[in-house]
């Protein structure tokens, strides 16, 4: 009971201290909205306004601290209500205190009750007295808990509502400043920072000696020595797994699943030691590194220090760099879009060779990119975020233009083939689009607005993964449903042909008056494959639970923006008068 005691007073410390602490950053957030608000209405938004506004989004707690802070008050009242239950059940039993004391020395002689009733009834009048504080220290707690409580709703309301207030402004804001002199300046000084010989310096000592075991790092070598050492073998059996493909009676559909599973394992070895060191220097910093949020709008507590910064960055690229790595081994000969899925080998080398040209530019300019903002958030509107926003921007622009155009592009093979498919139609809708967004990111980004151009390249960027992942779940399901149709197709035949051979034999008999022959076995012959054998309601089912699909990962992808269009409704296109008789 003591130490149950003591535990309490410091949990009710804790509780107090975390109690004034969300109190304080609640009235904080509550000024910064007011006087935001106030500021926007006298002065608009400006583009001294839009840096304040996006420091003061940084700073913002993340909204699902509070609720695992929640989880964390409900496990401490359960735990509470029910010691407190357990201590006033035990103190109901002491309500007697001598009928107490005999019942726990029944077992004793006599002798042994004389010899220590006296000092066991002062013992369990101390333990009477030690249970009516513990009773009561959990009612504190618990009171204390619920405070906490309504202070930690009171501050999430306000981060809400902040944030509801952020989302609708920060993208219609300048964050930075017209391309000028200084911004060519500021790119050498952020060139600086990574020339730095010292800064690199420590990221060798971080890797060679680092303070603490480097576990993380280790496990992630030793995936990769594993993962680079079985390539070879992991691409024979991507090869072997094609083999049967196209063959009615051995192609199985187990064949694409497993060089579905081989493409994964393949594209794995270097994003895993990306990660892996990563994670390791960022764990140089502190074992709080692994929980930072590296998105472009969230504070980098890690400002000014380069290690952590470099680490971001490589765990950053990491899942870009296991993307291009999976799609070009997709596309190639003997990989899943050419092999199993039946494409046209030039159309899979064409997207191969883009695929390639694209993560070459992309992925060390998005290194730059994470590991500049991350070192310092406020380089986001920076000259050297800008040029390498824009650098990434004209990548992914000529990309499309190389994917989409319909004369010489990728898929020209692909409107060739399907005239009459809706993707054809607007074929050159999809070119302009691929050209015109990218270029209109990119220059936003140039004339200073960077946090928008962030947010929707980021978004434009998970979209075009998406519709990849929407094309290969497509592709898996047209194949297995092919493979069961012909399936069907062939057993229905076979079965027909049994049928009419059985009859022929019966005929056969009747004619020799009971005298069967020998029979010899034949082997029925195989129909030819056609990859568009698909009816026209199977398509149909397909291309419907793929639009809902595509619907729900564009709005999980875009729906963090969709506020910002809300602003709009404070603006009037026109006004009008009218009387009202009555």
């Amino acid at each position: 009971l003591s130490n149950e005691l003591n535990e309490l007073a410091v949990g009710l410390e804790d509780i107090a201290a975390e109690e004034n602490s969300a109190a304080s950053q609640a009235r904080r957030i509550a000024d910064n909205f007011r006087l935001a608000r106030q500021k926007i209405e006298i002065a608009g938004l400006s583009e001294a306004l839009g840096q304040v506004l996006l420091e003061q989004r940084r700073s913002l707690p993340d909204s699902s601290v509070f609720g695992e802070s929640e989880k964390r008050r409900q496990r401490l009242v359960v735990e509470s209500g029910l010691r407190q239950i357990r201590n006033q059940q035990e103190r109901a039993r002491l309500r007697d205190i001598n009928f107490y004391v005999d019942d726990l020395m029944a077992p004793l002689s006599d002798t042994w009750k004389t010899l220590l009733r006296d000092d066991i009834l002062t013992l369990a009048e101390l333990r009477r007295d030690l249970l009516d504080k513990a009773i009561a220290a959990d009612d504190t707690y618990l009171q204390q808990l619920g405070e906490l409580d309504f202070t930690q709703r009171r501050l999430s309301e306000a981060v809400s509502a902040y944030n509801d207030f952020l989302d609708e402004r920060l993208l219609w804001i300048r964050t930075g400043k017209l391309p000028s002199w200084q911004t060519l300046v500021s790119i050498t000084e952020a060139i600086g920072v990574f020339v730095s010989a010292e800064h690199w310096l420590q990221i060798g000592r971080a890797v060679v000696s680092p303070d603490s075991f480097p576990w993380v790092l280790l496990i992630g070598l030793a995936l990769f020595a594993v993962l680079l050492k079985g390539t070879s073998a992991l691409r024979a059996s991507l090869v072997r797994s094609s083999r049967n493909v196209g063959q009615m009676r051995h192609d199985r559909y187990i064949a694409t699943t497993r060089a579905l599973f081989l493409t994964l394992v393949l594209a794995l070895p270097w994003p895993i030691l990306f990660w892996a060191l990563g994670l390791h220097l960022q764990f140089v910093q502190s074992l709080d590194a692994i929980d930072i949020d590296t998105h472009l709008y969230r504070t980098a507590v890690w400002t000014g220090q380069f290690v952590p910064a470099i680490g971001a960055a490589f765990t950053g690229i990491a899942l870009y760099y296991f993307y291009f790595v999976a799609f070009r081994i997709f596309c190639e000969p003997n990989g899943l879009a050419v092999a199993h899925f039946g494409w046209s080998a030039l159309t899979a080398e064409k997207l191969r060779y883009q695929t390639r040209r694209l993560m070459s530019v992309f992925l060390p300019v998005a290194f730059i990119l994470i590991a500049s903002v991350t070192y310092d958030p406020a380089a986001l509107a920076g000259g050297l975020s800008r040029l390498s926003f824009v650098i990434v921007m004209v990548a992914l622009a000529l990309f499309f233009g190389r994917i989409l155009a319909p004369g010489h592009g990728a898929m020209k093979d692909f409107y060739a083939a399907n005239p009459g498919n809706p993707i054809t139609w607007l074929r050159y809708l999809w070119l302009v689009l691929g050209l015109a967004l990218p270029v209109l990111l990119g220059v936003l980004a140039a004339v200073g607005y960077v946090y928008t151009a962030a947010q929707f390249g980021a978004r434009l960027v998970d979209t075009l993964w998406l519709i990849v992942a929407i094309i290969l779940i497509h592709q898996l399901v047209v194949r297995w449903l092919l493979l069961t149709e012909r399936r069907l197709a062939f057993n229905d035949a076979l079965e027909r042909h049994r049928a009419q051979r059985a009859a022929e034999l019966a005929e056969q008999a009747e004619e020799d008056e009971g005298v069967v022959g020998e029979v010899d076995h034949l082997q029925p012959e195989e129909p030819e494959i056609d990859f568009g054998a698909l009816s026209d309601d199977t398509t149909k089912l397909i291309n419907t639970a793929l639009v809902l699909v595509s619907a729900v990962g564009l709005w999980v992808i875009w729906s963090d923006v969709l506020p910002a269009f809300g602003i709009l409704d404070e603006f009037s296109l026109w006004q009008y008068s009218t009387a009202v008789s009555y």
